[in-house]
């Protein structure tokens, strides 16, 4: 043997192979002593001391951030296999894993320097390190640092595809330094551009000086319970998350939330603390955050614009940095390696038309790329259709997030210490109704608070409060200030310049040019003013004040470009807008019925006209019925969402009457919920339902088994029998009657049960199930096992009762 290399090279091996183990041991939080683990190594190291590994090109591969990914994975593997039957069939195991990582050594090895290692050493070594994961690391192992026990079948085997994947992948991706730097200016910039956001009535500030952080609870895209139930459900089940975990379950995840929620917030936060993330290195990341609403006017010009070039468009838009350094080379050396943190926004922002096939777009690109890097896509909860596997719903705000914030305002002098308590009081009441869900909420209800005293007590009297707060905002800065407020009244104090500025914005406030904006202002207000001039210049100083100081209408991510600070804002007018372009409340609804179910259009204008004009507001309510109640074809999708967005006019007109016509609708010979097919059915009637059934005594129950007993039936089995691997391909039957399944009580469910034999019920499930092939058998007994199973349930609840 050469001394030389018994010196030199092997202490080499030595010290990579401690530094991995030490590498990994600590992204799952173990203590183990590095002097233990080189300890370990020395034990085994010394059989591989006759050159075979003296190679320095094998240290190379050892260190690729693709093989550390591939051993992280293989212990998530494990760790997940642990808590199932042992019964399971998988393709991978130690012996497989071992053999596919020796073979892609080989390959590496001999592209490098064109020597070929022997396949039974590289096994042998790689076994051994096995070895010492299993036993210092895997063994010891808890639930928490791998995943939820829910999620464990589908987590088990997205991992082990992701695992095969990269093993039998040829592509091997060897550093590139010049990139390395100019990704690291990147971030450096990102960072900074994110540093900072904007406050409702405070303007910008450092964003950890004001931020609360959102809490999760975590779903599937096939569960059938509304989202409150889901909420309750999960935390029961252990479903609430850390932000940290956003990607524990998978690579890629859909963060759904209602307006205001702060999803945009969140993706600015991940910009900024990518490097907390609960994953194996999270500093290798390289963030790129897409406002969606730009993909669509970005391939206006080009019908071959694809999802990569949407990508490096928007990391030179979001940074400035030169397209001849971000190129899609740069872009495919990221996303090959599986380096990406690719932050997707406002999915619900895209044109409705065009929401299904940008999501699905999406979903295709990185079906093919590495699994490795991680993807969010953010949308509102109503109509979004989740192509991902893992759905992390962001929760309501609560107490303990409302005084958070309030603590962060003291400290910044913009809230006193001792208004806290009576503050929260007020909030008490308005949580209870739902009407104060989110912390954009919150940040306008302090503004109004330190103003009033009061707080109001629906959204109308909130978004005018806000409009009433800038006036007085504006006063009060008149003497310190640049701007000249005398000059600009006339627009700034007109409601009508902001309604207007929604008309350019429609449908889902896109960003404006400068040039149409002074058109459309100066078209308006050039009779208030002495000269087209001084009109101008009111218009420049207008824009220069919203553009810094207004929290409605501010600069947009393009230069020269404007758009209302929050979708909410642009409804809020637009709502109005339209209320005066419309005379004709046919008009009115035809020009509704253009937005997505996800929009507050609905709610905002029924609640203006019930505000302003009471005798058109119950005219336009029964024209919304008169027009629901003639809704007898369904066949077409358009059509669904068009009965959907009626119900939900009529929910928020609070006419009960009118509420309890909709149910009569739903429960009566017709059985229209059975031919409802659209995903967030449940988003919109359930509550309806639910008010109709506690407000004027429905008896929901009774109705439902009365007219729809098989499909719920059919709803209450999918749910036990859904996660069972291969079994069900697909499913036909509405989320609403897996929302109204958990209405039921089980002893009603049991005798519904009864009435059916095994058979009855196993034909039954065929009309609402795609079985995989040859799985009749299997899903027969899984029927029958929970017949028994839920039988057992009933008796101990009748013992106790007794």
């Amino acid at each position: 043997m050469d001394p030389i290399s018994s010196t030199i090279v092997i202490p080499s091996i030595v010290n990579v192979s401690c530094s991995i183990l030490v590498d990994l041991f600590k992204s799952y939080k173990k203590r183990t002593r590095a002097a233990t683990l080189l300890k370990e190594v020395q034990q085994f190291i010394t059989e591989f001391t006759d050159g075979e590994l003296d190679s320095g090109s094998f240290i190379n591969f050892l260190e690729l951030p693709s093989t550390i990914r591939d051993f992280v994975d293989f212990i998530n593997f494990c760790a997940y296999r642990s808590q199932i039957s042992r019964k399971k069939k998988f393709i991978l195991d130690k012996e497989s894993f071992v053999e596919y990582l020796s073979e892609k050594a080989i390959t590496y090895v001999k592209e490098e320097v064109g020597r070929i290692l022997n396949i039974e050493t590289l096994k042998k070594y790689f076994t051994q390190i096995i070895n010492i994961i299993e036993n210092k690391l895997i063994q010891g192992l808890d639930t928490e640092h791998v995943g939820m026990l829910y999620f464990v079948n589908n987590s088990l085997s997205e991992t082990e595809k992701r695992i095969l994947e990269s093993l039998k992948s040829e592509k091997i991706i060897r550093q590139n330094k010049d990139f390395e730097l100019i990704k690291n200016n990147y971030v450096n910039i990102i960072k900074k551009r994110n540093k900072m956001s904007h406050v409702y009535g405070i303007d910008e500030l450092d964003l950890y000086s004001f931020y609360v952080f959102p809490r999760f609870y975590v779903s599937e895209p096939d569960e059938s319970t509304p989202e409150t139930m889901q909420r309750n459900k999960y935390k029961k089940r252990g479903g609430a998350i850390e932000w940290i975990d956003i990607f524990k379950e998978s690579n890629m995840v859909s963060i759904i939330g209602g307006a205001g929620f702060g999803k945009s917030l969140f993706l600015k936060n991940l910009i900024n603390k990518s490097n907390e993330l609960n994953i194996h290195n999270p500093s290798n990341l390289i963030p790129i955050y897409c406002d969606l609403k730009q993909f669509k006017i970005n391939s206006k010009n080009s019908p071959s614009y694809s999802i990569e070039d949407f990508l490096v468009d928007s990391m030179i838009s979001n940074t400035g940095i030169d397209k001849r350094l971000i190129s899609k080379e740069f872009l495919d050396y990221f996303l090959s390696e599986g380096r990406c943190l690719i932050l997707f926004d406002a999915l619900d922002e895209v044109e409705v038309e065009d929401r299904s096939d940008l999501n699905e777009l999406i979903s295709s690109f990185f079906e093919v790329t590495n699994k490795h890097n991680k993807i969010i896509i953010t949308s509102r909860v109503q109509g979004f259709i989740p192509r991902t596997r893992i759905v992390c719903n962001v929760c309501p705000v609560d107490k303990d997030q409302i005084e958070e914030y309030l603590s962060k305002m003291v400290k910044l002098k913009q809230f006193n210490q001792q208004n806290i308590k009576e503050f929260i009081g007020q909030c008490d009441v308005l949580m209870e109704s739902n009407f104060l869900s989110s912390l954009l909420t919150v940040s306008l209800l302090v503004q109004i608070f330190k103003a009033e005293k009061e707080l109001p007590e629906n959204k109308i009297d909130l978004y005018d409060k806000c409009v009433e707060y800038i006036s007085k905002k504006r006063e009060k800065d008149q003497k310190k200030s640049s701007f000249d407020f005398k000059l600009m009244s006339n627009i700034l104090d007109n409601n009508i310049s902001f309604e207007k500025l929604s008309w350019l914005a429609r449908p889902n406030n896109i960003e404006i040019r400068e040039d149409e904006i002074k058109k459309l202002l100066l078209d308006i207000h050039e009779d208030s003013y002495s000269s087209r001039n001084e009109t101008r210049i009111a218009i420049d100083e207008f824009l220069k004040f919203c553009a810094q100081r207004t929290e409605l209408y501010v600069a947009g991510n393009q230069d020269a470009h404007y758009k209302f600070f929050h979708r909410s804002f642009y409804e809020y007018f637009y709502s109005k807008c339209i209320i005066n372009e419309y005379p004709n409340n046919e008009d009115l609804l035809n020009e509704l019925l253009k937005f997505g179910i996800d929009s507050e259009m609905f709610e905002l204008t029924i609640a203006l006209l019930k505000k302003q004009n009471y005798d058109r507001f119950k005219c336009f309510v029964r024209i919304i019925y008169e027009l629901l109640e003639k809704s007898d074809n369904f066949e077409e999708e358009e059509l669904q969402f068009k009965f959907l967005k009626l119900c939900l006019m009529l929910d928020v007109s609070e006419q009960l009457q009118y509420c309890d016509k909709v149910y009569k609708l739903c429960f009566n010979e017709k059985k229209v919920l059975a031919k409802l097919q659209i995903g967030s059915t449940h988003n919109i009637l359930l509550p309806l339902f639910k008010k109709v059934s506690t407000k004027i005594g429905r008896d929901l129950e009774k109705d439902t088994l009365l007219l729809y007993k098989e499909e719920i039936l059919a709803a209450h089995l999918i749910k036990k029998i859904i996660k069972i691997k291969d079994l069900v391909r697909g499913v036909s039957l509405n989320f609403i009657f897996g929302a109204l399944e958990f209405e039921i009580d089980r002893l009603n469910l049991l005798k519904l049960l009864d009435l059916y034999t095994l058979d009855e019920l196993c034909s039954l499930m065929k009309n609402y199930i795609e079985l995989h092939s040859g799985k009749e058998i299997i899903l027969e007994k899984q029927i029958e096992k929970h017949m028994k199973t839920l039988n057992g349930e009933i008796n101990r609840r009748q013992e106790d009762a007794g």
